[in-house]
């Protein structure tokens, strides 16, 4: 933890040399204002993808509420924080947590500002020591993403005049441990919020601390993980109140930052974005009948909300399912094909689907002629029970026997063919059929030729029929077609009229309508046509 306490003298100095330089122009260009002015107490929905910086306004329960007036100045304070930051290492910066939104810039603009009213008075918080715990432990209890590191603007009084700011040193965490603040009203500081100066300087300086700075293998490190080797390093003992744009990034650069040491380097902070680095769109589309959610291991995914969001090239995602109360999640499609979670590396654009079932569909049955048809699990006994529910996800093996003197021809709907029918419950289609077919057993006569002496209808009904011509719904609104003729004497034709939406190839089929065994009637004629392009 640092606690950096700040010297009236060095001050004084500093003082001087801001209202000397106050007139010059911001070597920045700030921003507009928030895209998103509305007080939010929370953290929203993610418009950059990784690990991130969320910047928090708080203020004590009795504290007035500034927080109209001080966001738009926060935010140019942090845009002449990210410009002074390239300016010192053009391949990296801090990345910010932003709204998303086609209505939002690119930008600052769209800074995901928090602002909060703590839970107790600014007596609570205005003792030096425990201070910076009383808050962590306050904010933590809303604030606590551990890819997500804090800088908060404190607008509350404070005892010691001269405590700009304090920060945790968390390298490798984020979470409720790593909080940076900077304090408003601290009374011997520069207050020039809003103008890219001595402020933005403060809260470089405490972030550069949460970062990581100062390692205690630094060759220049002293009191509370700061460098006293040079006067103007952003990260010396006793920060100076000068403007930012006066500060070093690490003088020599040898202690904290783009060093050839083997210590810790903040350059390698993965709450660093790679300036220029090519960004990969990672989307996921929800398929099936169910219902639920995709999110992201780091902030980027949060699906329903972002379901599409460009990501650094390198990264590694993993990508978690949930489903809602009476649903399932099935699996994993496009670039993830598991039903664990999806992990990912953004070598290139991807699209991942995720399915959903509920967890509860059924299955019914039908017979046609005399048999049985009984489920495994079981549920179904039809003739009886001819639907039951089943588990989505799970197979249903169903098993015909036919009755005495008739024989299993097939079946027809979820099932094909004579062989065993075994239904998987994908949960994409919560209303499964299945049709049984039998038909009594052909007698034939021991003398003479088959069916000589028997009835011709008897014998016309005896054949066996197309199995699954009567299955699927023939209402297409989309393929019409009628006959010219009701009725026809043998030998006249029929004539067939079919409306087709452009050039659409069809086929006709002709079915006798009979007994058939039970299922119905043999296809007799076919014909396709193809559309003239």
């Amino acid at each position: 933890m640092s606690t950096p306490i700040r010297r009236l003298a060095l001050l004084t100095l500093a003082l001087l040399a801001v209202a000397a330089l106050r007139t010059s122009h911001a070597p920045w260009a700030a921003p507009s204002g928030l895209c998103s002015p509305v007080e939010a107490a929370a953290d929203r929905l993610d418009g950059v993808a990784g690990q991130q910086v969320h910047v928090i306004y708080a203020l004590p329960a009795d504290g007035q509420d500034r927080f109209t007036s001080d966001a738009p100045l926060i935010v140019s304070d942090l845009a002449a924080l990210d410009g002074w930051w390239r300016q010192q290492d053009p391949s990296r910066a801090p990345r910010f947590d932003l709204l998303p939104g086609r209505s939002c810039p690119d930008g600052l603009d769209s800074l995901d500002l928090s602002s909060i009213r703590l839970p107790h008075d600014t007596a609570y918080y205005r003792p030096i020591e425990q201070r910076s715990d009383k808050l962590r432990a306050d904010l933590g209890q809303t604030f606590a993403n551990p890819a997500k590191k804090y800088l908060v603007y404190y607008d509350g009084g404070v005892d010691v005049p001269f405590d700009c700011g304090q920060s945790a040193v968390a390298p490798d965490t984020g979470g409720a441990r790593a909080f940076s603040f900077v304090y408003l009203q601290a009374d011997g500081c520069t207050h020039d919020l809003g103008a890219g100066q001595a402020t933005a300087g403060y809260a470089t300086h405490e972030l550069l601390h949460n970062l990581g700075a100062v390692p205690d293998a630094a060759p220049n490190l002293c009191f509370e993980h700061s460098v006293c080797d040079w006067y103007w390093d952003v990260e010396t003992q006793f920060p100076t109140g000068d403007p930012i744009a006066k500060l070093i990034l690490d003088y020599g650069r040898d202690d904290y930052y783009g060093h050839s040491g083997t210590w810790f380097d903040v350059q390698e902070s993965p709450w660093l974005s790679h300036v220029g680095a090519p960004q990969y769109e990672l989307g996921v589309v929800f398929l099936g009948r169910g219902q639920g959610s995709v999110a992201s291991d780091l902030p980027g995914i949060s699906c329903p909300g972002v379901c599409s969001i460009a990501w650094e090239q390198g990264a590694r995602v993993a990508l978690h399912a949930t489903p809602a109360a009476g649903f399932r999640f099935l699996h994993w499609g496009g670039a993830c094909s598991s039903s664990a979670d999806c992990a990912l590396a953004m070598d290139g654009p991807k699209t991942v689907t995720a399915t959903f079932a509920p967890l509860i569909v059924s299955l019914a049955v039908s017979v046609r002629g005399r048999g049985t048809v009984k489920s495994s699990p079981r549920g179904i006994a039809c003739p009886g029970r001819c639907a039951a529910p089943f588990a989505s996800g799970g197979t249903v093996r169903l098993r015909a026997k036919p009755a005495r003197g008739w024989q299993f021809v097939g079946w027809v709907g979820a099932c094909k063919g004579r062989g065993g029918c075994s239904v998987y419950e994908d949960g994409e289609d919560d209303h499964r059929w299945v049709a049984a077919s039998f038909r009594r057993r052909t007698r034939f006569l021991l003398a003479g030729p088959p069916f000589d002496t028997q009835n011709p209808i008897e014998r016309e009904n005896a054949l066996p029929g197309t199995l699954g011509w009567g299955s699927g719904d023939w209402r297409d609104g989309d393929l019409q077609g009628y006959a010219s003729e009701t009725s026809l004497a043998p030998g006249e034709t029929l004539h067939l009229h079919v409306s087709t939406p452009g050039h659409v190839d069809y086929r006709i089929e002709i079915f006798r309508l009979g007994w058939y065994g039970g299922v119905g009637g043999p296809c007799r004629a076919a014909r396709d046509h193809a559309q003239s392009q």
